[in-house]
């Protein structure tokens, strides 16, 4: 779907309002319903999201908590909804994982920690009777059940070092990405440096909008990089004001393009003959009044 960068704070808003529009829509498709049975019956209609964040307390810091609430409301509902989160950290705290965020988390995988307390608190145990072999590379402790199990963490690939070691990983994603044919992660939203109403029509929610009755899309939000679509449920009249050539026609030639979505509707343009909107018209086939 995308990786957002720590000097990226554009598009890590983008993220975050891709992130709940997806929650609301599958609020109003579950309808109070359970994700996980409904993947039983529908198996491809609502994969499973996962949201990884390296270094929380970093971002935290970077963006000075602004993005804790919605972090812990998808602590907190996600999982009902196929939205999983993986985060990283030194452990829970204030200027970590805060304690109630750590309620919601099903799983703590601990590797090297300070001390002894300190595995006590992430695994979320009365105590802990043994403790990893300190300074090796990738042991930790796991809780099983009741059982606290000491493990070894595989390395992902046999490879000399560490950037080579990354630069094999890079390269063997990047083979799997290539080959799979099958349905891809949405994409964080991004307004193209010239968009073109191909790359918009290609998006799911013009689709989306495209197919409902009462909504046109017509471009991109320019805060959110989401497709922006007219409300007609209630809205009577829309205006489109501008200067000369400020893309006034373009507009209405992309409302146009919109409306030849709506099974049934009766599109009409009034306009000067052998004007754009009028070869817009007569390219749609719809009817015009000059």
């Amino acid at each position: 779907g995308g990786i957002v960068y720590e000097n990226e704070p554009e598009r890590l808003e983008k993220l975050f309002y891709l992130i709940f529009d997806i929650l609301e829509e599958r609020k109003e498709q579950l309808k109070g319903g359970s994700w996980s049975e409904f993947v039983r019956l529908h198996p491809d209609e609502l994969p499973a999201i996962l949201l990884v964040v390296d270094n929380y307390a970093g971002l935290k810091e970077k963006t000075d908590g602004k993005y804790e609430q919605q972090m812990m409301q998808l602590s907190r509902e996600g999982l009902g909804y196929g939205i999983f989160l993986i985060l990283s950290a030194a452990g829970f705290g204030m200027n970590e994982i805060s304690g109630r965020m750590a309620e919601n988390m099903r799983t703590t995988v601990c590797l090297e920690m300070a001390d002894k307390y300190k595995y006590v608190e992430a695994l979320r145990v009365a105590r802990i009777a043994i403790v990893p072999e300190s300074g090796i590379h990738g042991r930790g402790l796991v809780r099983v059940g009741d059982r606290c199990l000491e493990y070894q963490t595989a390395v992902i690939n046999d490879a000399p070092d560490e950037y080579t070691r990354g630069q094999r990983a890079q390269e063997e994603f990047l083979r799997m990405a290539h080959s799979w044919s099958g349905m891809t992660a949405r994409r964080i939203p991004e307004i193209p440096k010239n968009p073109a109403l191909s790359q918009l029509a290609a998006l799911p929610e013009y689709r989306r909008d495209a197919a409902a009755p009462d909504r046109i899309p017509v471009g991109y939000d320019r805060e959110t990089a989401a497709v922006y679509s007219i409300p007609l449920r209630g809205r009577w009249c829309s205006m489109i004001a501008g200067a000369a050539r400020s893309g006034k026609s373009n507009a209405l030639r992309l409302i146009l393009a919109g409306c030849m979505h709506k099974q049934g509707a009766q599109i009409m343009v009034f306009c000067e003959e052998n004007s754009m909107m009028y070869r817009a018209a007569q390219e749609y086939d719809v009817r015009t009044v000059s």
